[in-house]
């Protein structure tokens, strides 16, 4: 056998694994993808709110934009108009989710002891999630789009441990939703590792 015959054979041997292996990732892949449309199909059925169940923000006339509503002090949701959820993490309830048409309280439950400085919660979800919707706000109020008093607001209410978080002016379903598996997410890694 010369050396190009050697080394055609370990060419060939090389792609049989390269092919086998890219099939073998290629059926964990399409595995990974069906466990996380189930789990997202879990964490829809628990945490959020139907489209349908979110009021109809009324437009302003000859604009097609949603009428500016003067920003009211914050106040604990009405509970009649409220939609409430709970926040499951390993099999507890750590928190409930209330959803009005004006903010998203995320209140932990009693038993529960979560500080945000250094965890999840601030990095991630104030600093990152918040912090990207709130200059997204900043332009649209900057170039006209957006009435600066509907720019998103983020409080989180601890004194020794978190009491809650609002959201307000969250404005839509996909920015509820999307608050909602962030907060879910900070609050698993909180409760996994309390120290942060």
């Amino acid at each position: 056998m010369s050396p190009d015959d050697v080394q055609m054979r370990d060419i060939l041997a090389t792609k049989e694994y390269l092919m086998r292996r890219a099939e073998e990732c290629q059926t964990e892949l399409d595995h990974m993808q069906r466990c996380i449309k189930i789990v997202d199909s879990f964490i829809a059925k628990s945490s959020f709110t139907r489209a349908s169940q979110l009021p109809k923000t009324p437009a302003e006339p000859g604009t097609g934009r949603p009428a500016p509503e003067p920003t009211p002090e914050p106040t604990q949701p009405d509970a009649s108009q409220a939609d409430s959820q709970p926040i499951v993490i390993n099999s507890q309830a750590v928190a409930h989710t209330t959803m009005t048409p004006d903010e998203l309280r995320i209140t932990i439950g009693d038993g529960v002891i979560l500080r945000s400085e250094g965890s999840p919660l601030k990095t991630f979800f104030v600093d990152r999630i918040i912090g990207s919707m709130r200059s997204r706000d900043e332009a649209r109020a900057k170039s006209g789009g957006l009435n600066p008093a509907e720019i998103i607001e983020c409080t989180i209410s601890e004194d020794e441990q978190i009491r809650h978080i609002a959201v307000r002016n969250y404005r839509d379903k996909e920015r509820a939703d999307e608050i909602i598996k962030s907060v879910s997410w900070s609050l698993s890694r909180m409760v996994d590792d309390p120290a942060g």
